[in-house]
C-alpha cells in the first residue's frame, strides 16, 4: 500500500525542533548511525502522519500502524520516492518506497538502513522479494533521501 504526499517543502530543523525530535525517540532509533540518524530526525520532525499495514512491517493482524512520511512526487515522470519511519512500540524501522505509475517496490530496514524485508507490487499482485533482487534501487533511493536532509 502506497500514500502519495504532494511534493514536500525542506525546511531546516531548528534547535528546539531537533530537541523535541530527540526526547521522543525510542532507544532503537537513538542508537541509529549516521546518516541515517538524520534521516530518521528529519522524517519524524518535517514529515507528514500516515499509517501503514502491519503486515509491511512483519506484524501479524490487519491493523495499520502509524508512521511519519516524506515523499516527493517528480510531476513530469509521476515517479513518487517515499520514506517512512516507524516508532511505535519502541521500534525504528525505516521504509523506503519507489513508486512508478504503479510499479511499486518497498524495502523495510532497521534504524542502520540495513534491509530486513523487500516488497514488489506490479499489475496488482504484491509479493515478497529477496532482499537482493532491487538492492541498487534501494541504494539510489536511499541516497535520494540522504541528499535531502537538511545540513545540521
Amino acid at each position: 500500500m502506497i500514500r502519495r504526499a504532494i511534493l514536500g517543502v525542506l525546511v531546516a530543523l531548528t534547535a528546539a525542533q531537533a530537541l523535541a525530535v530527540a526526547a521522543r525517540l525510542p532507544a532503537a532509533c537513538a542508537a541509529t548511525p549516521e546518516p541515517l540518524a538524520g534521516l530518521v530526525s528529519w522524517v519524524l520532525a518535517e514529515g507528514r502522519p500516515e499509517t501503514l499495514p502491519a503486515a509491511i512491517l512483519g506484524l501479524s493482524g490487519e491493523t495499520e500502524l502509524p508512521v511519519m512520511q516524506k515523499a516527493y512526487r517528480n510531476p513530469a515522470t509521476h515517479l513518487v520516492h517515499a520514506v517512512d519511519v516507524a516508532i511505535a512500540d519502541e521500534r525504528c524501522e525505516l521504509v523506503f518506497v519507489l513508486d512508478d505509475i504503479g510499479n511499486v517496490t518497498t524495502w523495510v530496514t532497521d534504524a542502520s538502513g540495513a534491509i530486513r524485508r523487500t516488497f514488489h507490487l506490479s499489475q496488482g499482485e504484491n509479493e515478497i522479494v529477496p532482499n537482493d533482487r532491487y538492492v541498487s534501487e534501494y541504494e539510489t533511493v536511499k541516497t535520494y533521501f540522504l541528499e535531502k536532509v537538511p545540513p545540521p
